[in-house]
């Protein structure tokens, strides 16, 4: 079992997982779709401070591919307008869950972000949570147009909160965010949505997920995610948890016990000159 690596040995890992390179590039649909079901959940672009993978680098194949946006090669268009490059809106999860950067969920890990926000997935979920005073009012307002009706665009929406306040209208985007962060709505992507952002409950689409996630504990689904950000990272620190998953310290360091007593992860030396204490995923 290897407990040291050097940097290196950590980019290739994240070079073959993250497909950024030529080789591996993504050039249609059923490769971008693959490749977010490999990685079970990634951003739809790099983000600078947040160390996951993203569709970006994966479209253009190769690492720090921000000045990408002026090559004009085949699959670059696919990158502005993500809808494009998924099969289906039913496909993946798409919302804002890293640091309220847009991101990308398989179905089979959705479950486990879902319990980890804490939601119960009955229909009058959102009410109890507005009169608990956990919803904003326009937030609670949109999800009362969605049930009623889905999915809508942004510029349905829109319209529909102008007929009523110039105020609504000007919050239509936070309230958006508020309910992608809390996982009451996603964003439809596919080919069919070719006119912008289209919205619906997150029920309405992922009902067999939700009641699979109400069978899930909170300690179950860090264990599953963080197991998974460690098969995809090959070696990561509590810091670099915290700073990309948001979770309390606390939380992270029960969650890295129990993966190390399930004999999926080990302490480990990082490399060469770098300080701090690091873990890194045991392999056969």
């Amino acid at each position: 079992m290897r407990l040291k690596f050097s940097a290196e040995d950590i980019e290739r890992w994240r070079d073959r997982t993250y497909r950024r390179t030529a080789r591996f590039a993504i050039t249609n649909e059923k490769q971008a779709l693959a490749f977010i079901n490999s990685v079970g959940f990634c951003l739809a672009s790099k983000a600078d401070g947040l160390e996951l993978p993203n569709l970006w680098e994966a479209l253009v194949g190769r690492k720090n591919s921000h000045d990408a946006r002026s090559d004009r090669s085949y699959y670059l268009s696919y990158a502005w307008d993500i809808h494009y490059i998924l099969p289906n809106h039913n496909s993946v999860y798409y919302g804002k869950l890293f640091r309220r950067r847009p991101t990308l969920v398989s179905r089979e890990y959705f479950p486990y972000f879902y319990a980890l926000a804490k939601r119960t997935g009955a229909k009058d979920e959102y009410l109890t949570e507005f009169s608990q005073g956990n919803l904003s009012a326009l937030a609670k307002h949109l999800m009362d147009i969605l049930v009623r009706r889905s999915p809508l665009t942004t510029k349905e929406l829109r319209t529909i909160l102008a007929t009523e306040s110039k105020k609504h209208v000007d919050g239509l985007d936070r309230a958006l965010d508020e309910l992608q962060r809390n996982m009451y709505i996603c964003r439809l992507v596919g080919s069919t949505q070719r006119f912008g952002a289209a919205w619906a409950p997150v029920l309405k689409m992922f009902g067999k997920e939700v009641r699979k996630a109400r069978k899930i504990s909170v300690e179950d689904a860090r264990c599953k995610l963080l197991e998974k950000y460690f098969r995809n990272q090959l070696i990561t620190s509590v810091e670099t948890i915290h700073k990309v998953l948001g979770w309390s310290r606390k939380d992270i360091y029960h969650t890295l016990g129990q993966l190390i007593r399930n004999g999926i992860i080990t302490p480990c030396t990082a490399f060469d000159g770098e300080k701090g204490k690091w873990y890194c995923i045991i392999r056969a």
